[in-house]
Formats: structure tokens, C-alpha cells, sequence
């Protein structure tokens, strides 16, 4: 793959928002930002969800411009990206448990009773 780079920070420490108080500064290592044809990347050398758009604007990337975001992350981003999107949508990719707990095969729980498989858990309660 051919890509530019656009920017680069070293040691860089990524804000988990919260709802009250002082960002959370999470290590992401080195980060770089890399453009391929039209499609802007953000790379890190440590494990690391992406947590908010301040990551791309840390680069450099205008979240706003952008008719599409994709931060890989399992919930984490929710409550930062959902104000500037129009629409999030969840994506799923095999792995060692899936995202959505219907999908689990439970030998050992009884799931009739427990949210998302029940309608109204607290029904009859």
C-alpha cells in the first residue's frame, strides 16, 4: 500500500472522556496519521480503542470534514462520537467472544429471564 504521511506524535496519550471530571490519558505509543488515495488512517505502535474524535484532531484530521469515521473500539467511543454523528453503526468481526451476547451459545445459563434475550427482564419481579 502507497500512503503519505500526514503527521506523527510520539508517546502520545489518548482522552477517554468522562462525564464529569478531567479526560482519562490512555498510552497509545507512537501515532501517526497516513492518508491512501482519499482515506485518511490513524495508526498506533500500543493496543489502544479509540476513545474520541481528539485523536484525529490531534493529527491534524478534522473529525466535522468527514463523511465517515471508523474508530475501532467495542463501546468506548460511544460517548464521544455519537453528538457529531448522523448515525453510528456497530460493526462485528469474528473473534474469541462475539459482541452481541445472543450470539453466545450458553450451555450453563439459563438466558429466559436476562436482558437482551428477554423483553422486560424485571417483568413478574
Amino acid at each position: 500500500m502507497e500512503v503519505t504521511i500526514l503527521s506523527m506524535l510520539d508517546d502520545y496519550m489518548h482522552a477517554l472522556p468522562q462525564r464529569s471530571g478531567e479526560p482519562y490519558l490512555y498510552p497509545a505509543g507512537d501515532v501517526v496519521a497516513l492518508r491512501c488515495g482519499s482515506i485518511d488512517i490513524v495508526v498506533g505502535s500500543e493496543r489502544c480503542q479509540c476513545f474520541s474524535p481528539s485523536i484525529f484532531s490531534d493529527l491534524g484530521i478534522d473529525p466535522m470534514l468527514k463523511r465517515l469515521l471508523i474508530p475501532k473500539s467495542v463501546q468506548h467511543f460511544f460517548e464521544a462520537f455519537a453528538p457529531i454523528a448522523g448515525e453510528v453503526i456497530y460493526m462485528a468481526a469474528s473473534g474469541a467472544v462475539a459482541p452481541d451476547p445472543k450470539q453466545i451459545t450458553y450451555r450453563r445459563l439459563d438466558t429466559s429471564r436476562l436482558y437482551p434475550w428477554a423483553e422486560d427482564p424485571l417483568a413478574g419481579a
